[in-house]
């Protein structure tokens, strides 16, 4: 090992390297990214040679991306520098277990610079050693260096008496800039009845370590009928609709409260997403850090998450109790804030088949007058939808009849027919539509209502073969043909149901092709071999074709 070099540790226990001498630091703090870079500098005066840590904080709660390419978008700001002349070689290493991109590069002064860039949780660290003659001593330099897990001491009770919870924990959030609010969809003066979400920020400015805190109020109206979609749902978002690998769940039910704990990351990554949602009454505390696979949390990330308590205070009632009764009772408010509240709640509220009723009187006494008239009186049609009355049915069919072309009230209301799942339900949409067929705009299409279809298929091909006449019209093609190919390929419907057809689904299938096929021969002007590929992919990943495909190949 050279000699006189020192091993030195940083003062947080971040890192451990060895070192010509205790090294030179310093602090940047970049606005673009709020993230403070330090660095760490030495010379070592006998050769010449220069060598630099560099330990930058970057969380990402919303995206996390494989170690190479977290590497990499740090190794394209690197390469940037003035001082270099051209790249020499790089590859992918293994540094201590951890994915690391080592690069050479030759300088204007014909130095080289080595470069090794890696990852510990939140913080990217860049090692570089600047050299003429001897290489040979740098490799200490790298060899060396350990990536450790920060330590922290003064633990204390932080109460926030903003966001309604205690904590344990060694840093406190600034209070010049840590409460974030945003309001969901709506305009300031309507805050109070819709969605609010505000965070705070408990950001090391030693480690770079940071804990984000989110308490959400649900608007008063809210409520799920099941605890089980409900915590689904959440992990569905929490995980980026599934991308991400869960290695640890936990679930805790207490009398008090409720809790999931993920431990998530991509794959390929060793960076973990650890989130902690708490509900309790009408009000949900959800809990982030961005942390080390390899080291696991550290004290700070730890034992903020073990001590994290909501406060006493409660916000409405649990959200598995309907709120159905309170909205009913408040739509017609005489106070103007209630009243609209509840109005712009509707498809918020989680109504019992005891509604129904009451539910229907205020469709039918919703007057064009009203503010939003049309908006509201569709959220009101589709929650029939879910809850089940003998009262509906007779309802929708002459709502149906009474909407005459106003094609968004007649989607609601077919909504609401499959949504109900039953055979009145299917037959009576089946009557209506061959009956009154609507013309739908894009925001309104078939192709919508055929999605919910997919929960019942059976009852979905009691529609067949009647609701192959809508394809004569060019908007129905896709959406009938598309839901008799999954009930085909399913093994639900027979060939022998729509072989009266079989003539005009081979036409179409046809004109599919040529539409396909012409498409392609606009984009032949340049190599041809390339594009022949391209077309023959291109034919193969058209939807249509396939489901032309699945109905005409028995």
């Amino acid at each position: 090992q050279p000699a006189g070099w020192i091993d030195y540790r940083s003062p947080d226990h971040s890192f451990s390297v060895r070192m010509p001498h205790t090294p030179v630091s310093g602090s940047n703090f970049g606005l673009r990214t709020f993230s403070k870079r330090l660095e760490y500098e030495a010379l070592d005066k006998q050769n010449g040679n220069s060598y630099l840590v560099i330990r930058k904080t970057i969380p990402d709660y919303k995206v996390l991306e494989e170690d190479t390419a977290d590497i990499s978008f740090a190794e394209e700001s690197f390469q940037l520098s003035r001082f270099i002349k051209q790249q020499k070689s790089r590859q992918f290493i293994q540094h201590k277990g951890r994915q690391c991109l080592e690069i050479i590069n030759q300088n204007n002064d014909n130095s080289y610079t080595q470069t090794r860039i890696l990852l510990q949780g939140p913080q990217y660290f860049i090692l570089s050693a600047r050299y003429k003659n001897d290489k040979k001593a740098a490799q200490e330099f790298f060899n060396s260096f350990t990536p450790g897990n920060p330590q922290y001491t003064g633990f204390e009770l932080y109460k926030d008496t903003s966001l309604y919870y205690s904590v344990r924990t060694a840093v406190k959030p600034s209070e010049d800039d840590a409460l974030m609010e945003a309001v969901s969809g709506a305009r300031v003066e309507e805050e109070d009845y819709l969605y609010r979400t505000r965070s705070k920020m408990f950001r090391s400015d030693s480690t770079g370590e940071e804990i984000k805190v989110s308490f959400e109020k649900f608007s008063r109206y809210y409520s799920t009928k099941d605890s089980a979609d409900f915590w689904q749902e959440l992990e569905q978002d929490l995980s980026n609709d599934g991308d991400y690998v869960i290695a640890s769940r936990k679930f805790e039910r207490l009398p008090e409260w409720e809790s999931l704990l993920l431990k998530m990351r991509d794959t390929n990554s060793s960076r973990n997403l650890l989130a902690k949602v708490i509900v309790r009454g009408g009000a949900q505390y959800t809990v982030q850090a961005i942390t080390d696979d390899v080291q696991g949390p550290s004290s700070f990330v730890s034992t903020f998450f073990d001590s994290f308590r909501p406060a006493d205070t409660l916000f409405g009632q649990s959200i598995y109790i309907s709120k159905g009764d309170a909205l009913i009772a408040d739509f017609h408010s005489s106070d103007s804030t209630t009243r609209a509240q509840a109005r712009k709640s509707v498809s918020r509220a989680n109504y019992k088949d005891e509604h129904a009723p009451a539910l229907i009187n205020l469709i039918r006494g919703w007057n064009t007058s009203e503010k939003n008239y049309l908006e509201t009186k569709k959220d009101l049609i589709r929650e029939l939808g879910y809850i089940k009355h003998p009262d509906i049915l007779p309802f929708l069919r002459n709502a149906y009849v009474a909407a005459n072309d106003t094609a968004s009230l007649q989607h609601s209301i077919l909504f609401s027919l499959v949504k109900q799942q039953t055979a009145e339900s299917y037959a009576l949409f089946k009557e209506l539509v061959m009956q009154e067929i609507p013309i739908f705009s894009d925001n309104n299409s078939l192709s919508s209502i055929t999605s919910v279809m997919q929960d019942s298929l059976q009852l979905a091909a009691t529609l067949f073969p009647d609701l192959l006449k809508l394809t004569a019209l060019t908007d129905y093609k896709e959406s009938v043909y598309g839901l008799l190919a999954e009930l085909v390929d399913s093994n639900i419907v027979r060939p022998a149901v729509y072989e009266p057809y079989v003539n005009q689904i081979a036409f179409d299938a046809r004109v599919e092709i040529q539409k396909e096929l012409a498409g392609e021969q606009n984009r032949m002007d340049r190599d041809e071999d390339e594009e022949i590929n391209s077309q023959q992919e291109r034919l193969y990943e058209n939807t249509s074709l396939q489901e032309f495909a699945v109905l005409l190949f028995p």
